[in-house]
């Protein structure tokens, strides 16, 4: 059986074909890191409260250290499968989700209040050039 395709068809799956990377590139674009991160530290903090104000300022704060195209590439990822999802199938996924929890529990008071569950946990910004942040430093030499 010979193809010949008809005008028609050829407009038909070429609009299809458009329609479908337009759509493609709307989700890349539109995908939201800051939410699917922020839907991650509640995901793994049950219970706690979280100040959404102060989260999504660390968030903002780490991925401010990626470049454009690994920030879309972790957002559309985590998008389409999820934060923990990606962690099960990339180490640099999983990495990531931790290292950015890391910092938001670090530079929070979450280790500072006696339970984390009866007080809302605040993220504090730290300025640049700030000394080592982790509270389980231990900067006294032996």
């Amino acid at each position: 059986m010979k193809f010949n395709p008809s005008r028609r068809n050829i407009l038909i799956g070429g609009g299809t074909a458009a329609i479908a990377a337009a759509s493609g590139a709307s989700w890349v674009l539109l995908a939201d890191e800051h939410q699917a991160l922020l839907d991650y530290f509640k995901r793994s903090l049950p219970g706690v409260r979280i100040d959404e104000a102060s989260a999504a300022e660390c968030i903002h704060e780490f991925l401010g250290r990626w470049s454009w195209k690994q920030r879309r590439a972790a957002t559309v990822a985590w998008q389409t499968f999820g934060v923990e999802t990606m962690g099960t199938m990339s180490d640099k996924f999983e990495l990531a989700a931790r290292r950015a929890l890391t910092m938001y529990l670090t530079n929070s008071n979450f280790f500072e209040v006696a339970d984390p569950r009866a007080k809302t946990i605040v993220y504090v910004s730290r300025p640049s050039g700030t000394a080592c942040t982790n509270p389980f430093a231990n900067l006294d030499p032996p």
